[in-house]
């Protein structure tokens, strides 16, 4: 048995080493806290000596914008005013489409030219189409549109070319718009294009413009933009597309929804602004990097983090092709790869949109001009990473067969001028 006397020295003596193991265990915990201070105050100064702050005030370190992100509101409200709300602007304000082109209009820099219709230098659509002769309306962005390249250089008039060659009467259409989505496509379709009684509507799928159909103001996707308004949007609910922002915001209430974005009820249907979003934590230059990189802004990972986005792009095409089918005419899409995306073809890689093309291609004739290519050659893209003559004429002449195949099928292969007498198998692929 211990004795008393004994019991209260050896208590002390535990109390003193369970005091020394919590002091170490604390001394510990202290210096981890210090080294991690040090090493994040360390990394947080060598991020901001390798990057730098623009004039707009945005945070750039190795060609990347840290967030938040920030609106260039005066220069938006600049090219609003010179750009496109002057008589003789280019692109105009139209508030079922939130712009479109001018008619009988010529571009500043002489390259482009519209008819009386508002679309790209095909003259007046007359009289309807007659039996032996074949209507043809295209819709798209800037690559239907031919942007960066004079009109006889695009792939539209050369397919009305290689068409009327092969024997068919055609006449090409062009109602593609610099900067559209494909939401803008179907809407231009209803304004404008029913009215134009093609017999075959083609839709360039350019799938970088899947992220556009969840845009509504344009700076925020893009704010070095040309054309500096809002457009309509559609929302699924359900299977139907209900649109949003429809008639667009006029131009001069453009600038003053972006001045206070936070509070504009708008800004629910625009997930790109979550990259202008100013939180505390983003003081850090560090931490702003982080999140970056977490949560990169390249159209790929915006796509493979928001499902509805294919959904999205899925629907427009179907509600297009069924009101297309309703006014008697037919759908073909057009595949309208981008440099990376034909790169990736190329290689042999999957797509980031691989499979919503594939569901076109079960749902839909689809011409494919990337098809056979085994190189991408430097001069396929313009600067600004438009297609070329060369490109566009690879283009034309997928589209071709493709158009020539779905005419001859309609027509029993009884097309006028012997259209429909060579080797069948022309597709799309």
């Amino acid at each position: 048995m211990i004795s008393p006397q004994a019991r209260s020295t050896t208590e002390p003596d535990a109390a003193i080493a369970g005091r020394g193991w919590a002091g170490r265990g604390a001394s510990r915990i202290a210096t981890a806290v210090v080294v991690a201070v040090v090493s994040f105050a360390a990394a947080e100064l060598v991020v901001r000596m390798l990057g730098s702050v623009d004039p707009n005030g945005e945070f750039r370190i190795e060609g990347r914008v840290l967030r938040p992100r920030r609106l260039p509101l005066a220069d938006i409200e600049r090219r609003i005013t010179q750009d496109v709300s002057l008589p003789e602007s280019f692109v105009v304000y139209d508030p079922d489409l939130g712009w479109s082109l001018r008619p009988d209009a010529t571009s500043a820099d002489g390259l482009f030219h519209t008819s009386a219709l508002g679309i790209r230098d095909a003259g007046e659509v007359g009289s309807p189409p007659t039996p032996t002769s074949v209507r043809i309306a295209l819709f798209g962005d800037s690559f239907c549109f031919g942007d960066e390249v004079a009109f006889a250089d695009t792939w539209g008039r050369m397919l009305e070319t290689r068409l009327r060659e092969r024997g068919l009467a055609a006449e090409v259409l062009n109602f593609g718009v610099n900067g559209y989505g494909m939401d803008q496509a179907l809407l231009r379709w209803r304004k404008s294009g029913r009215a134009a009684r093609p017999a075959i509507v083609v839709v360039g799928f350019q799938p970088e413009n899947l992220l556009r159909n969840v845009n509504v103001f344009r700076p925020i996707y893009f704010p070095e933009t040309g054309v500096p308004l809002s457009k309509p949007r559609f929302v699924l609910e359900g299977d139907e597309l209900v649109p949003v922002n429809l008639p667009a915001l006029p131009p001069a209430e453009v600038a003053r929804a972006l001045a206070d974005f936070t509070h504009q009820p708008l800004a629910a249907y625009e997930p790109a602004y979550r990259f202008y979003a100013d939180h505390w934590w983003l003081r850090s230059r560090l931490v702003a990097l982080v999140e970056e990189l977490v949560d990169p802004p390249e159209i790929e990972a915006q796509f493979r983090d928001d499902p509805q986005i294919a959904r999205l792009g899925a629907r427009i095409v179907a509600d297009l092709a069924a009101d297309v089918r309703a006014n008697g005419a037919a759908l073909v899409i057009v595949h309208l790869p981008r440099r990376a995306d034909l790169e990736d073809i190329v290689a042999g890689r999957e797509l980031w949109y691989g499979g919503l093309l594939r569901s076109f291609d079960r749902d839909y004739p689809v011409a494919h001009p990337e098809a056979g290519l085994t190189s991408v050659p430097e001069t396929f893209f313009l600067p600004r990473g438009h297609y070329s003559r060369e490109l566009n004429a690879v283009v034309a002449g997928r589209l071709a067969s493709t158009v020539l195949d779905l005419w001859c099928s309609s027509q029993g292969g009884a097309a006028p001028s012997g259209a429909c007498s060579s080797e069948p198998g022309r597709g799309a692929r």
